[in-house]
């Protein structure tokens, strides 16, 4: 019993008990919805390996400013944090979080929500509609894009998408976008996703105009 305790509260095992066979049973991905727990046989992590993904689940944190990814890694933290709680790995990691921080200079504030639509929309493919304010002018327009690329540079978040109003690629700062609405229709590729980088920013950059 202890060990079917371990394996289902410690690491996370969907193992129930079956009233109709009295047996415990181990629950079937197919029986459930799209995030019922997946098996991954044979996945076992050092206590090193533990606090290196604790770490990088805190920088990911620091990084972005809404709940996009953080809501998916937070049951993940909590399991890491059980595996660790027994061991003396623990207060290391605790120790080692506190320790982390990132500076970043000239950083802008970008609503989580405005965070989390630009995000959605891009990883779904769909086109999204929004009002900007250019920088320069405080001219204010609306516009529907194709959300192409989501750049973190310079401490800062930038969408370069094709703009359907300007009819070419663009790039936005998420800062200036305000009341994000997500299209039904699809996004276009205006290029290649996986093309290499070749500076500091991508090759394509000195052609996408701002905004």
């Amino acid at each position: 019993m202890r060990d079917l305790a371990w394996l289902r509260d410690t690491l996370g095992h969907p193992i129930h008990w079956d009233t109709e066979s009295r047996t415990y049973r181990w629950t079937s991905p197919t029986t459930g919805g799209p995030d019922t727990p997946q098996e991954v046989a044979g996945l076992w992590f050092k206590p090193s390996e533990v606090l290196a993904l604790l770490t990088l689940q805190h920088l990911i944190k620091e990084v972005q400013p809404g709940d996009l990814l953080h809501r998916h890694l937070r049951p993940i933290e909590q399991r890491l944090n059980k595996i660790l709680c027994k061991d003396a790995a623990s207060e290391a990691a605790e120790s080692r979080l506190n320790r982390v921080r990132i500076v970043e200079l000239g950083r802008r504030e970008v609503p989580p929500r405005c965070f989390e639509s630009v995000g959605t929309a891009l990883v779904d493919r769909r086109r999204l509609s929004f009002r900007y304010q250019a920088r320069g002018t405080g001219e204010i327009s609306e516009r529907t894009v194709s959300p192409q690329r989501l750049i973190h540079y310079r401490s800062n978040w930038l969408l370069d998408a094709w703009c359907h109003v300007r009819d070419e690629l663009r790039s936005f700062s998420l800062d200036q976008i305000s009341d994000p609405r997500t299209r039904h229709s699809a996004s276009g590729t205006a290029f290649s996703a996986a093309r290499p980088c070749n500076g500091p920013r991508c090759a394509s950059r000195p052609s996408v105009h701002a905004g």
